[in-house]
């Protein structure tokens, strides 16, 4: 049977409603309110607990996006799967003893800053076909004087989303990657061999978790602390950072719910332009 133009352009106005939406994969995270108490752990040697900061702290923003080229066959003795190939892709970079930094990311999703001050901000959203990846640091030296404690502190507020999916791509045996969207962020301190850090992480999957998922930290205080037991003032690196991580893949081939579609969109239009000849 030879359908008209309209015929086709109904059916594939029709197909297009199996098409899933755009959905998007983001994260954010922020480091904020930092400060420090001191605490004296040896009063009788005389020595007021204190805390000098050195020179100005280093700062660096790192970023980088990569659109998905595909899926790529691979295979490894009788090993064989699919790879998402995230193979093109552009990085940025922005570092240096300064009090700001700001720095978007190479294809625009993202956007993260951090000061002398202490607060870090990060945010990056991938929309289908796109994975991006940011980190902040900053890391400043300071002296503490002997007998002494210092905790930090920050207050810690992150929050990610990622798209479902419908499990409708039956997953090929092996497969290597199979994540469709994915999501973390994480937030560490440390000095030396001493840290403390929090992360937080989300997936949906064609064969598993193909539910949409959402994660949210509000105000979490982070404590670091540090002592100088010594008899002679000690200094040390205070190196902060936090990251952010998002991916969203699209399936190599059409899902069959939308082959499914199109057939009956054909089947429908196709019998409605019968009807119309024999009448």
């Amino acid at each position: 049977m030879r359908m008209s133009k309209r015929t086709l352009l109904a059916a594939a106005m029709l197909s297009g409603l199996a098409m899933p939406a755009l959905a998007l994969t983001q994260a954010s995270i922020s480091m904020t309110d930092f400060s420090f108490t001191l605490k004296d752990l040896n009063a009788a040697d005389g020595v007021t607990p204190a805390l000098t900061w050195g020179s100005a702290p280093w700062l660096n923003i790192s970023s980088s996006e990569q659109e998905q080229q595909g899926w790529i066959s691979t295979s490894s003795g009788s090993w064989t799967g699919m790879q998402i190939d995230w193979s093109d892709g552009a990085n940025a970079n922005a570092s240096g003893a300064v009090s700001h930094l700001n720095l978007a990311t190479p294809l625009g999703s993202g956007q993260a800053s951090v000061d002398a001050n202490g607060a870090i901000s990060i945010t990056m959203a991938s929309a289908a076909g796109n994975q991006g990846y940011e980190i902040a640091q900053l890391s400043r030296g300071f002296t503490l004087s002997p007998g002494s404690q210092v905790t930090f502190s920050y207050v810690l507020s992150g929050a990610l989303s990622g798209a479902g999916t419908d499990g409708s791509w039956v997953l090929p045996a092996n497969t290597a990657v199979n994540n469709k969207s994915s999501a973390s962020f994480s937030a560490q301190m440390g000095v030396g061999s001493i840290s403390t850090q929090s992360s937080t992480s989300g997936f949906s999957n064609w064969s598993g978790s193909t539910d949409a998922y959402e994660s949210v930290v509000d105000g979490q205080t982070m404590l670091l602390t540090l002592r100088n037991t010594d008899s002679v003032a000690k200094t040390y690196s205070l190196n902060v950072m936090a990251d952010v991580n998002t991916e969203e893949a699209v399936s190599p081939v059409p899902e069959p719910a939308s082959y499914a579609l199109m057939a009956l969109g054909l089947m429908v239009v196709g019998a409605a332009a019968k009807k119309r000849r024999r009448g």
